[in-house]
């Protein structure tokens, strides 16, 4: 029977994996922050003595908003350093068979235009979320080392703006979808007559559904596949424009949109290019995003009924 060590269980990606992995009746051990500190030695290798683990996935981070990123860049830094360290360290020691870990788009370089693995070492992340962006790079920088001194394979997946359910819908510190849910779905309980976008609406994003991203964590769970470093992309093109078009159209809001120009929107594209993906596993059953908007919000109304009861 599979034992697997996931850590970040409490976190919106974790609960979506934990629920699958539940599914197919697997043993599962997720540590709390409260009961190990991924940042101690001690606490590490107090972990790996919990259970006989054959499978590592790795989704902890001390992360948040730009705001609270920009006023911890050093706990932002060492905390994701020393947790990410630790775990692969210790997870060679004890010959662990797979090492699963989440990076971020926000290891790259600040760029227009599509992303590609070979251009995570061409220049400085963005210099707002540099803290973060630069401990994720270090994980694989220490996987790349690992692999050319040890043999030892882990998997490193770079994701960029996941949504669905579990996410976080709190307007100051969520994130581009929830937050817009929560703003189209809290005008029609109020009445309100406008809701306002940050920006033009003009830049280009790409939106993965986290039901997609957990599967494709099993598929690395499932299969055998050598040292990776992948960007985790279903190909598709959104504006900020067209997602707002289309929470407002699922939530039947009929009022006025209001794009402020004046507020920051980022780079006006930011993609990740998907063919190293492609072949390197068989997955071909993304949830694009209208349906996985649609799965969503009927998740968020759902939650919000049963809270008020």
């Amino acid at each position: 029977m599979k034992s697997i060590l996931l850590t970040g269980s409490s976190g919106f990606i974790g609960k979506n994996l934990l629920e699958l992995l539940k599914k197919d009746k697997i043993d599962v051990f997720t540590p709390s922050s409260k009961e190990f500190d991924l940042t101690k030695e001690v606490d590490v290798d107090r972990l790996y003595k919990q259970r006989d683990f054959n499978c590592v996935i790795h989704l902890a981070a001390d992360v948040g908003g730009i705001k609270l990123i920009k006023a911890n860049q050093g706990r932002i830094y060492y905390n994701n350093v020393m947790m990410n360290t630790l775990l692969m360290e210790k997870a060679r020691i004890n010959k662990i068979n797979k090492y699963i870990s989440l990076n971020t788009i926000n290891c790259y370089p600040e760029s227009n235009g599509i992303l590609d693995e070979n251009q995570i070492w061409n220049g400085f992340p963005n210099k707002e979320t540099y803290s973060y962006g630069i401990s994720k790079r270090m994980s694989l920088v220490q996987s790349l080392a690992f692999k050319d001194q040890y043999d030892f394979d882990s998997t490193n997946l770079i994701i960029d703006n996941t949504y669905g359910p579990h996410d976080n819908f709190d307007l100051n510190n969520s994130r581009v979808i929830p937050a817009l849910i929560r703003k189209f779905h809290d005008a029609l309980q109020n009445n309100k007559s406008s809701v306002e976008v940050w920006g033009t609406g003009n830049s280009v994003r790409q939106f993965l559904y986290v039901e997609d991203l957990v599967k494709i964590i099993k598929l690395f769970i499932d299969n055998d596949i050598e040292n990776c470093i992948l960007n985790i992309s279903n190909g598709q093109k959104v504006s900020i424009r067209e997602l707002v078009e289309n929470i407002s159209s699922i939530l039947k809001f009929n009022g006025d949109i209001i794009y402020d120009s004046s507020k920051p929107e980022g780079a006006s594209v930011r993609l990740m290019d998907n063919s190293k993906m492609k072949n390197t596993i068989n997955y071909n059953s993304f949830d694009l995003i209208n349906n996985g908007l649609k799965k969503t919000i009927e998740w968020y109304i759902s939650t919000k009924k049963n809270e008020n009861k």
